[in-house]
């Protein structure tokens, strides 16, 4: 096939169109040939980019295992495990084998099996034959914020006498998902049901109908049951806010989905886990608990196993782009060969929650009917969501900078939304890494090639007019990481503010860079956290408490199992300079699980054009959220740049050791008069002052009032010659401690 011609992102030329000739038959990276978050790879990544395996194996192979488990919602003290597998005699004399499996050591099953000369057979464990696969008190594999991410090892093996012909090994999780879903009744009737895919599918195949599709408005459609099913089968709901949204369920559990696109894992395929594991951590630290795989980018074992270990569900697309854009499969039969592989080769991952077709779209008629079945008959535990938009789905967008973010709050924050973003310039001690110096400033085409064109008009012009035009690279980065942690915390936690009430799930556009970009993205191609990794983490925390931009309504928001009781909250102003202005404090009483509490309405004082407001949340005699605002009533900004420099000092708390990993505990103080804004630290090279990547801190971006403390933590690879660094809006940057 034709590679395609790939378009040069430039000032001039503009990001081009996506994709091409190289989305006719997928699987493949399409956007190796451009996109609007990553230029043209020149080879379109083709070749062998993992390991070949070469496996002897004796007469009787075993491929395909299948582990699917089952629990008596909303019961979880129990597990019914069903476990498959596929024996295949390749000799042409008959074979008899035992087939064996065992799981973590404890759990022990097998059978004899006769294969005549050629024969295929898939042979099936089932809990009502082998009663050892009813699992008590198991351990259960949970979304990131919501439990524990327990797996468990099953080894599964075929012997003919003594001797192993073949054996497999699997990990996997035991969960369950099931999804709430707006549909119409064959009688025409609205219902709101759980959808649980493992016990709900109808003679083995979806009971939905995509291509009868009602719109309830605002371009959200609604699938139809088909004429056949009865609406009896399902557990009806009754209708509330979240309705007619998509919402996904672990263990009979609502999940509160927040996350972000995965475009491609990496631009040059390099996916060792030392290169992956630091994106899933951040993920994980961030709060997330789900990831896209934008139209099936990323391939490898290793991108499941590790949101298996980091508990981030997976929206899986299939590799189909953008309906009426890009160009669909010439070959339908090849499209679906490569979608069975995939779902064999990845449903076991108790992490991957929803396969979807495409990018934007509806598949063909003809593939739409092919691949639900396909999931059905192939899977059995897991919604096949028809498209990525649209169906029980809010419209995707937007993706550029707003300058209003309380737009988030009033006008966009309604329903599940795969995909909602702003631009994400990163730091300048990033940027200088792979940009020529004579590129660097001021802004230039090579800014442009780096994906910096959606939304860059609006986004220069909020740093000069909110902060001051910007003189030099290092005063533009500075000046855009409070953008970007505004921006990216008022993303999310619009989200937050509806929580179950129009709102069920979020994911950013985009999370994860393939390359160094300069668009959308939490943190940078070499693990930097700058202003957006912070803003996503705060909005995201566990237990949060934020204020709303538009009604200063106060939240408490909370997405653990754990109900908070005699919470309260304490609202305090302060000058820039550190001076109290005002205090308020209201009674929160019970913040129930899993759901968004709404406090009160803050006071803001007069007279003051520009100030922090500080919000905290006090449960159980502590405080367990801190979360603060620069609130302005005039147009900008502008009274950060006048308030005098500060300066930090730090002492070491405590510090552990364990797997070639250092964690320090710290606590900064600021003992200057004035308040040290937008604070972030790093762990450097103490030679060469070279910021030490990646590098797990759990404050970032944060503002210290006068005589204030703060503990921080600080984890990375051990070695001896760090110290630790702060640097801010009015701090330049300097050494806190030498660890």
């Amino acid at each position: 096939h034709n590679p395609g011609i790939p378009h040069e992102q430039s000032k001039k030329a503009g990001r081009g169109p996506n994709g091409g000739q190289l989305c006719l038959d997928g699987p493949t990276f399409i956007s190796s040939e451009g996109w609007d978050w990553i230029p043209g790879i020149r080879d379109r990544n083709i070749g062998i980019w993992q390991s070949v395996v070469l496996e002897y194996t004796g007469d009787v192979t075993l491929s395909d295992p299948h582990v699917v488990t089952d629990l008596p919602l909303p019961d979880t003290s129990s597990a019914e495990l069903t476990v498959s597998a596929t024996l295949k005699n390749h000799a042409d004399a008959p074979r008899s084998v035992v087939l064996h499996g065992a799981i973590d050591g404890g759990i022990a099953f097998e059978k004899r099996v006769d294969l005549a000369p050629g024969e295929s057979r898939r042979e099936c464990f089932a809990p009502a034959d082998y009663p050892v696969l009813r699992v008590a008190s198991p351990r259960l594999w949970w979304p990131n914020g919501y439990g524990e991410q327990e797996l468990y090892t099953m080894t599964l093996g075929v012997d003919e006498g003594a001797v192993r012909s073949d054996t497999e090994q699997v990990r996997f999780g035991i969960r369950e998902l099931s999804y709430e879903l707006t549909v119409d009744a064959p009688s025409g009737e609205e219902l709101r049901i759980d959808f649980d895919p493992t016990d709900d599918l109808v003679d083995g195949r979806s009971p939905f109908d995509s291509f009868h599709r009602r719109d309830v408005g605002a371009g959200v459609v609604v699938p139809a049951l088909r004429p056949e099913v009865d609406p009896s089968v399902f557990r009806r709901l009754e209708k509330d806010g979240a309705s007619p949204f998509l919402v996904v369920r672990c263990n009979g559990v609502r999940i509160f989905c927040r996350g972000g696109n995965w475009g491609m894992d990496d631009g040059m395929k390099r996916v060792s886990r030392e290169r992956l594991e630091p994106a899933f951590r951040l993920h994980a630290e961030e709060g997330f608990n789900m990831v896209r795989n934008w139209t099936g980018e990323s391939t490898e074992e290793l991108f499941y196993t590790l949101c298996d270990e980091y508990g981030m569900l997976v929206w899986n697309d299939f590799w189909y782009s953008t309906e009426g854009y890009n160009q669909n499969p010439n070959d339908e039969d090849l499209f679906m060969a490569n979608a069975r592989e995939t779902v064999l080769r990845f449903r076991n991952h108790p992490s991957l929650a929803i396969w979807c077709p495409r990018n934007e779209g509806y598949a063909t008629p003809t593939l739409e009917v092919r691949l639900a079945d396909l999931i059905a008959s192939e899977d059995g535990t897991r919604f096949y969501s028809p498209n990525s938009r649209y169906m029980n789905l809010r419209t995707s967008g937007p993706w550029h900078y707003l300058a209003d973010e309380s737009a988030y709050f009033r006008d966009l924050a309604h329903g599940f939304s795969t995909e909602l973003g702003t631009p994400s310039v990163p730091t300048a001690e990033s940027m200088r890494k792979f940009m020529p110096e004579t590129e660097q400033w001021p802004i230039s085409d090579t800014w442009h090639y780096h994906d910096l064109h959606f939304g860059l008009p609006e986004y220069v012009e909020a740093v000069d007019r909110l902060y001051g035009r910007a003189a030099s690279l290092d005063d533009f980065c500075r000046k855009v990481q409070l953008i970007n942690y505004d921006s990216h915390r008022a993303m999310l936690e619009g989200w937050n503010s509806r929580m179950w009430n129009s709102t069920s799930g979020v994911l950013l556009w985009m999370s994860h860079p393939a390359w160094p970009s300069l668009e959308w993205q939490t943190y940078s191609w070499d693990f930097e956290t700058h202003g957006s990794f912070y803003g996503c983490r705060k909005a995201c925390e566990p237990v949060h408490v934020q204020m709303n931009p538009h009604d200063n309504e106060v939240l408490a928001v909370n997405t653990t199992r754990e109900t908070l009781s005699k919470a309260r909250v304490r609202v305090t102003s302060h000058t820039l300079t550190g001076k109290r202005l005002s205090v308020q404090t209201m009674p929160a009483g019970v913040v129930a699980a899993n759901s968004a509490t709404r406090v009160g309405q803050a006071e803001m004082p007069a007279g003051e054009a520009c100030f922090l407001v500080r919000v905290e949340l006090f449960a159980g005699g502590r405080c367990v959220s801190t979360n603060d605002y620069i609130r302005r009533t005039g147009d900008d900004f502008m009274a950060l740049n006048e308030v005098p420099a500060a300066a930090l000092r730090a002492r070491k708390l405590a510090q552990r050791e364990e797997n070639g990993r250092r964690t320090v505990r710290l606590e900064v103080s600021n003992p200057s008069r004035s308040t040290a804004l937008a604070v972030k630290f790093n762990v450097r090279s103490a030679a060469t002052g070279e910021a030490v990547l990646p590098a797990y801190i759990s404050e970032g971006y944060i503002h210290l009032l006068p005589n204030e403390k703060r503990v921080v933590e600080a984890e990375y690879a051990a070695r001896e010659d760090v110290v630790i660094s702060a640097e801010g809006y009015n701090l330049e940057r300097c050494t806190l401690l030498k660890l």
